[in-house]
This record gives structure tokens, sequence and C-alpha cells, in this order.
């Protein structure tokens, strides 16, 4: 018996050395149906074409007696001298995949190339990105010319904002985002295009427990956000106007800890457009809108009331406590119809004596509305919240008051009576 052995080699074998022409990319002044070899040919149409994506409405389905209109995206480039001799290959591309190929459309035919809703609508979302390619052949099947291809576009909303870029607003403040759609909104009859639209509604993403509500046009949370039907809405005739979305950085009547807090505006169609049939609003995917709210409270920070019961202070609403100085013994807060009294001492009084004083502090408190105020007490003494925001809190020790803060909110500063107080 012979064993046979065989050694089988595996070079590498470069371009240079073995090459078939089959991955060659044609020569300069030549084009094929691919691009490469085999089938370069020099005999193709040798023009420049400048195609643009531009949108529009155009006539759909007939449904009984009504034509619906439905939104379309069009091939455009400049038109030619002996363009009416040639053909075209129109290709459109969705987030730069291949979504429809038009071979060998003569001139007068390129209607038949649009991109309509039922090409893509089951795969892709608003905010899209759209583009064409377009080539011309000297008849049906000839040799083609190489691609041209159009810019991109949004389709969907778009804003003003830079990507990644904020809306800058301050509590209490407005600031106007500009909103502009760059798809129509169909209709189920063109007769009828006044009474279709498409409304996005709005919601707010964030840590405020409110931050969904929408009363009377109004959806509160970080942002106070002003729109119709708590939305936007894009009509079918002028769905190109530019939109105004006006938001206002809402008052939280609190000094933040950080300076700035972030709100997100999100955009989504929560049900079928029945209008548009043609379902290209029925998803969306807008990048949601960020806006920096600035908290007013922090211009604030250091402005405070203070006052103490120190012999070598003088201070307001005291008694005697030593011979030649005074104290604190009493405090009174009154918020709309409401108002919180404490008090250590009998009488006011120029001399200082044991009579004078009370061995446990008396309190009153009168609530007509209970958000007139919130009142905490922290053992040796109260911690006080007005619903503007004004932080009042002091300490008290045997019969005085140690110390009150009043912390002013933006809505109060320059509005209060009595202590650090201002006259109206």
């Amino acid at each position: 018996m012979r064993i046979l052995f065989y050694y089988i080699c595996i070079f590498n074998v470069g371009k240079s050395v073995a090459n078939s022409g089959s991955a060659d990319v044609c020569a300069d002044g030549q084009s094929s149906e691919t691009g490469m070899a085999p089938g370069c040919s020099d005999n193709y149409p040798h023009v420049v074409l400048t195609p643009k994506v531009v949108t529009d409405l155009a006539d759909g389905i007939q449904i009984r007696k009504f034509t619906t209109l439905e939104p379309v995206f069009k091939c455009v480039f400049d038109e030619m001298i002996d363009s009416l001799k040639l053909v075209f290959d129109i290709h459109w591309y969705i987030n730069n995949d291949l979504v429809v190929v038009n071979m060998n459309i003569a001139q007068g035919k390129l209607f038949d190339t649009h991109m309509r809703p039922h090409h893509w609508t089951t795969t892709y979302s608003m905010n899209m990105q759209v583009k064409c390619s377009v080539r011309a052949r000297l008849g049906p099947n000839e040799t083609p010319s190489p691609f041209f291809e159009s810019e991109e576009i949004t389709a969907g909303v778009i804003s003003d904002l830079h990507l990644n870029s904020f809306v800058e607003v301050t509590e209490g403040k407005a600031a106007t985002i500009k909103l502009r759609s760059t798809v129509p909104v169909g209709c189920f009859s063109k007769n009828l295009q006044s009474q279709c639209n498409h409304t996005m509604h709005i919601r707010q993403i964030s840590y405020n427990y409110n931050s969904n509500r929408c009363i009377n046009n109004l959806q509160t949370g970080d942002l106070a956000i002003e729109t119709e039907f708590c939305g936007i809405t894009i009509p079918s005739i002028g769905w190109d106007n530019t939109l105004d979305l006006k938001v206002t950085g809402y008052v939280n009547n609190l000094y933040d800890e950080q300076k700035t807090r972030t709100a997100t505006i999100h955009f989504t169609s929560l049900v079928r457009n029945n209008v548009d049939i043609s379902g290209t609003w029925n998803r969306v995917d807008i990048p949601d809108l960020k806006v920096r709210i600035t908290d007013a409270d922090h211009k604030l920070s250091g402005r405070a009331c203070l006052a103490f019961t120190l012999s070598n202070f003088v201070h307001i609403l005291q008694t005697a406590i030593k011979s030649s100085s005074t104290g604190i013994c009493g405090i009174a807060v009154r918020s709309v119809n409401s108002i919180f009294v404490l008090r250590t001492c009998n009488t006011i009084s120029q001399y200082f004596s044991n009579q004078n004083v009370l061995t446990v502090p008396v309190v009153q408190y009168k609530q007509c509305n209970d958000n007139d105020m919130t009142i905490q007490e922290t053992g040796s003494g109260y911690k006080i919240n007005l619903p503007s925001g004004t932080e009042i809190t002091f300490q008290y020790e045997r019969y005085w008051i140690k110390s009150i803060l009043v912390k002013p909110s933006v809505i109060d500063d320059g509005r209060v009576d009595g202590l650090c107080g201002e006259h109206r």
C-alpha cells in the first residue's frame, strides 16, 4: 500500500499579479452600470445633474367621490436641451438605506418617480434623513452616466436650535422656539384641505410631579408652555409656515441647589391621524428640545433679612434684657389672610423684669387657607414657608428669640413690609 501526501500552498495574490479586471473602477471619462469593469464605455450622456429633494402634496387614492392628498418627495434637477431624448434612473434613500429604485424614466414621466408614503411609512418614522440620486442614459438600458446625489434633508419638524444646544430661560421669563415642518400634511379630500391638520402633543420629561398637566392650553412643570390643544398643530394649508413655541421658566419658589436645571420637551403622535390617511404623520421621532432654566432666586443669594438678640446690637420689636440693651421677644408673620405669632414676653418695657417674660412661649396661628403658609417646628424654633417662596426661620431660647432669618423670593423682593421690608 502506498500513502500519498498532498501539500497545498496558499499565496496571497495581489492585483498586480493576477488581475481579472472584475474589481476595476472605470477609467476617467468612462462609465458602466455599476461604475466598475467590465462594461465600461464612454458612450453615455456627459451631463452634470444637480438633484434636489422637494416635498409637496400630490393626488393620492380615490375614496368614493373624494380625491385624497398625500405628501410626496420629488427629486428635481435642472432641465437640459437634450433632456427629452434621455432617460433617467432615480434612487431614493432614507437614513442611507436604498428604499426606491426607478429605472429608464423619460423626462415626461418623472412624476412616476416620486417617493410616496406607501414606500416607507411601515419602516421609517418622521425626522428621517432623505436624499435622492440620479443618472442619465441615452436610451433605455444604455450605458448610464455616473450618479449625482442630492443633499440630505430632514423630513419632519425642525427647530431653530443647533444640535445638542439649549434654549436659555430664567424663571418667570419667556423664550420662543421656532419650529417648521419640512413635510406637508395630507388630507382626505383636496376640496376640504382647510379642515385637515396634524397635532403633535408635547410632554415634558423632568422630575417635576406635575410636568405633564395641561390645563387651558397651558402645560406646566419645569416649563410653562403655551400651546394650542397642548401641542403644536401643523395645518395642511400653510404647512411650511413657522410655528412659535413659547416656553416660560416655571418659578418653583425654591433656592435650588444648582443654579440651573434642565427640562426636556418631547413630541409624540398619540393617535392615528384620520384626516391624513397616508400615515405619514402617524409616527414621529423628533429630537427632544432641551431648555436650561436658571433659578431666579439665585440672584438673591447672600441677600437676607437678619435679626439677633445680642447685647451689643440694636433691633426691632424688643424689650429690655439689660440695663442698656434690648432683645427680640415677639415675631409675627402674615401671608394673605393667615397670621402666625410667637411671643416670649408679656409686655414691652424699657426695663427688664422677670414679670415681663413668659416661661413658655405663646404661639397663635390663625389660618384661613392651607396654602397661605406652611409652618414646621424645628425643635428650638420654626421654619415658615410662604407660597411665594420666601422662607422665614427663627430660633428662641428661654425668654428670647435668638435670631430671625428671612430669605426673600424673587416674587417678594421689594414687596414686603415690616422687618427688612420696603414701603410699597
